[in-house]
Formats: C-alpha cells, sequence, structure tokens
C-alpha cells in the first residue's frame, strides 16, 4: 500500500506590475514582501521566440555548469524585478555559481545594471511557500550589458543546498529595461540534482533593485522556468556498472558509463550493508500520475514513490492514483483506486485507507430502511440512509418491521 503523496504542481501567486512600496510588511523583525496572484510577466511586453530557432544556440549554454530549462519560447522585457526559478533538491548540493540569460546593451554600447542573485529557503509549504532569505551577494554586483548572453553570479559559496529542501534561485535588478528568456514547459521537471518546480517573480517598486535579504512570499509558476544555468560541485557516491560497485565516480561520470548511481558520498560498502549491493533493485516508481520502471535512487531523485520488484502492469490500469480499501457488494475487501473500486461496484473507503484498518465496514449485514431489509456493507447502509444492523447479521425474521 503506498504512503500519501503530496501533488508536486503548486499554483501562481506572483505578480509580474506595478508593486507599491505599501506591500511591505514586517516579519520576525525583517521586512518582507507578498504579491497577488498571476503570471510574472503578465503586462510586460513579450517577444515571442521561433523554439526550433532556439534549441539552436547551446553555444549559449557553455561550461560544465548545468541548464535548468527548456529553449526558451518568450523573451519578456521588464526593469525593477525578480526573476527566478524554484527548485526541490534532491540531494546535498554546493552551488558554486550561478548564471542567467539577459539581453541588454551591445558591445559597441554597453549598459550598466545594479544586480544581485540571490537563495531563499521555503520556510513554509510547497502551496503557500516562504521563501526565508538564504545567502545573497552583498554589495549588489554591477552588471555590464554586451547584448544577449548568460551573466555570471561570478564564484560564490552559499551554504549546502540540503536534501528535500525548496530553493527559490534567481535575480533582481533596479531600473533598467533587461530582456530575459522562458520557456512554456509544464513543471516540475527533473534536473541532475532534483526538481525544477518553476518559475517564480514579482515586480517591485522602480528605482534600486530590492534588497534580496527580504523574505518573499510567491508559489513557483508551474508552466514556465526562466533561462538559467545552475554550477554545482560534484560529489562521487557508489555507482552500479552491472554488477561492479564504484564510488570513485560523481552522478554524471556514471551515468555516462552507462552506471546506475546510488546517491552521493555513499560507499561500495554502506550499498552492500544496506541489502541493495549491485545491480541495483528495480521497481514501480510513479511520478505523480506516470508510472514507470526505476531503481529506487533514481525514483527518489526525481520526488517519486517506489515499490520495489513491482512492475506497473501489475499494478492496474491506473497504478500511480492514491489508493485505498474497497467493499465489494460480496464483503470481500481490496486495496485499490477509486476508479477501479468504482467500476467494479465496489464502495472506496477513502485514500490510504486499508482493509485492515477498515475493520468490519466490509462485512454484509442487515440494512433497515422503511421497514425494508437488504443485505450490504455499512458504508452502502449509511449512504442509502438505511439503519445498519451490524456485521454478520441477516434479514431473517421481523429485524427490519417499524411496529
Amino acid at each position: 500500500m503506498r504512503g500519501n503523496r503530496m501533488g508536486l504542481v503548486v499554483l501562481l501567486a506572483a505578480c509580474g506590475i506595478g508593486l507599491v512600496p505599501s506591500l511591505f510588511a514586517q516579519r520576525d523583525g525583517r521586512k518582507s514582501v507578498a504579491y497577488q496572484p498571476g503570471d510574472p510577466d503578465a503586462g510586460l511586453p513579450i517577444e515571442v521566440l521561433d523554439p526550433a530557432e532556439e534549441s539552436q544556440l547551446s553555444v549559449l549554454a557553455g561550461g560544465s555548469c548545468e541548464l535548468v530549462s527548456r529553449p526558451p519560447t518568450l523573451g519578456p522585457t521588464s526593469s525593477s524585478v525578480i526573476r527566478g526559478n524554484a527548485f526541490r533538491i534532491s540531494r546535498p548540493s554546493d552551488l558554486t555559481e550561478i548564471q542567467m540569460e539577459l539581453s541588454f546593451g551591445n558591445p559597441q554600447a554597453p549598459v550598466q545594471a545594479n544586480a544581485s542573485f540571490s537563495i531563499h529557503k521555503n520556510v513554509g509549504t510547497s502551496a503557500s511557500p516562504i521563501w526565508d532569505h538564504f545567502w545573497s551577494q552583498s554589495p549588489a554586483m554591477v552588471l555590464f550589458g554586451t547584448g544577449r548572453k548568460f551573466y555570471s553570479s561570478g564564484p560564490i559559496t552559499p551554504p549546502t543546498l540540503a536534501m528535500g529542501v525548496e530553493y527559490y534561485i534567481g535575480l533582481t535588478w533596479g531600473s533598467v529595461n533587461i530582456q530575459y528568456f522562458r520557456d512554456s514547459t509544464g513543471y516540475p521537471l527533473p534536473y541532475s540534482d532534483g526538481l525544477v518546480l518553476g518559475s517564480a517573480g514579482a515586480g517591485v517598486p522602480t528605482g534600486p533593485p530590492v534588497d534580496p535579504a527580504i523574505d518573499f512570499f510567491f508559489p513557483p509558476f508551474p508552466s514556465a522556468a526562466y533561462s538559467m544555468q545552475l554550477c554545482i560541485t560534484p560529489k562521487p557516491g557508489a555507482c552500479c556498472l552491472g554488477l561492479t560497485c564504484n564510488d570513485t565516480l560523481t552522478q554524471t561520470q556514471c551515468l555516462a558509463q552507462g552506471g546506475s548511481y546510488s546517491e552521493d558520498l555513499l560507499t561500495c560498502a554502506q550499498l552492500q550493508q544496506s541489502g541493495l549491493g549491485c545491480p541495483l533493485a528495480t521497481g514501480a516508481c510513479c511520478q505523480g500520475v506516470s508510472c514507470s520502471i526505476q531503481d529506487g535512487f533514481q525514483c527518489e531523485r526525481f520526488g517519486g514513490e517506489w515499490q520495489q520488484g513491482v512492475a506497473c502492469a501489475s499494478l492496474g490500469d491506473n497504478p500511480c492514483l492514491p489508493q485505498g480499501a474497497c467493499c465489494s457488494p460480496s464483503g470481500t475487501c481490496s486495496e485499490e483506486s477509486q476508479e477501479n473500486c468504482q467500476t467494479a461496484n465496489g464502495v472506496y473507503q477513502g485514500d490510504d485507507t486499508t482493509c485492515a484498518g477498515v475493520g468490519p465496514a466490509c462485512q454484509l449485514g442487515a440494512c433497515c430502511k422503511d421497514g425494508l431489509c437488504n443485505y450490504v456493507v455499512r458504508t452502502t447502509c449509511a449512504n442509502n440512509a438505511g439503519l445498519w444492523r451490524g456485521a454478520g447479521t441477516d434479514c431473517d425474521g421481523d429485524l427490519c418491521d417499524p411496529t
């Protein structure tokens, strides 16, 4: 029986235009700001890009940094904004550089912009995040705009990003018009260190860039991500190359050799002690409503739920839907999705209920209504406003006689 799953996709609560300083408030003695729902780029001048042409511009993504978005389809332009992406980290990550794709100025006439890269940690929930200041550049740096390219934070040493935690990573800039780039892809989607949850951002009062040390309140927009690259210091871990284990390879090196990677800093000895060993066991991995066969480490990295040794086909037509106890018309109990239960004319007892937990709810008994008696399960009786006489009772005699 699978445990309860939280939906990965969350609603946007970010505004792209016209905020005023009165929206700034105090939280725990520090300045914070909240925004209204909407697309972060709503109402801004936006250039529509050719996806086919953009997919060939890989020359823009240089070095060993990973591009965490898809080829851009839109190029909004704005001044005085906060723009970035939200991430859920699947392994401890040491971020060494942030790069964001921008376009302003040109080689013949460079334009200066005061800007600051920052990282915020979610201390709220996925649906209602509170992006608490985690790290930022101080003082703000000066970006020299010379056209379209990835503009870099330079070498940085923020604290390690913790596994299982959500972070906002982005850029703020002041009153200089800068074009930035985003795709039109549905998120969340995996990248090497976790999940990209979507874009996030807001407009800010005109003038100098917003102090990135304040707290932000804007859930990710799951229909886009801004064109950004993250540079992470790779760590080695146990890599299964067939039956052989090697714990000197990073995840990228392991996968490049066709191996199956466990997790950072896990040794081959620890993998063997865990009872797994090489090759890594596989099973059904549910990511949302999609089921695929993966090893447990891979499934966990992508935020899935894993069942060792189980085939997707064996889980029915809808293997990744929530499951619960299903009472059949004959009084037996099985654990399956609500859809499959109702298709079989069963009575669904709720997500994540178990046959052991519902007790006698699936046993047949006498149900009295309007002087008539039916032999049904308790839930069916209650749903029809009947009086259930208990598990194992029958309709013999005058049990339901109103007199």
